[in-house]
């Protein structure tokens, strides 16, 4: 399935879906695979200094993605599935730094879908629109 991107928030929920069907692996994510996406997603929300108030904005924001996709309340969620870490990671990208070993996110189109899934979800929940939203 290819879309043009960014995506707004529907599309990029049927993508990661379909990519979740398709990976097909039901057992749950391993504690490493949780690890490694919660700080990704985080990291899109995160300063580069944050305070705890901004780690609980960034928690708060990856949860909301997660409940906007795929109804779970978190990656520890017992219905997350592989497939679905699977799908999520392909969105973001995730990439290795050759020279550090550590992860980023690949594609830039990914951070401005997550803060407009984040923002839809939001907004559905009757919360107001958020500053560092870009239109999508």
């Amino acid at each position: 399935m290819t879309i043009e991107r960014p995506a707004d928030p529907e599309t990029v929920k049927r993508w990661l879906l379909a990519k979740a069907k398709k990976l097909a692996d039901p057992r749950p994510p391993s504690p490493a695979q949780v690890g490694l996406l919660a700080g990704l997603l985080n990291g899109i929300f995160l300063p580069e200094e944050p305070t705890a108030t901004d780690k609980e904005i960034a928690n708060n924001a990856r949860h909301g993605i997660l409940r906007y996709v795929f109804g779970a309340a978190s990656l520890n969620d017992p219905a997350m599935t592989r497939s679905e870490i699977g799908a999520l990671f392909a969105w973001l990208e995730g990439t290795k730094h050759s020279l550090t070993d550590d992860y980023y996110i690949g594609s830039p189109y990914a951070i401005a879908e997550a803060k407009a899934i984040c923002q839809a979800f939001l907004e559905a929940e009757g919360q107001r629109r958020l500053p560092w939203v870009e239109e999508v």
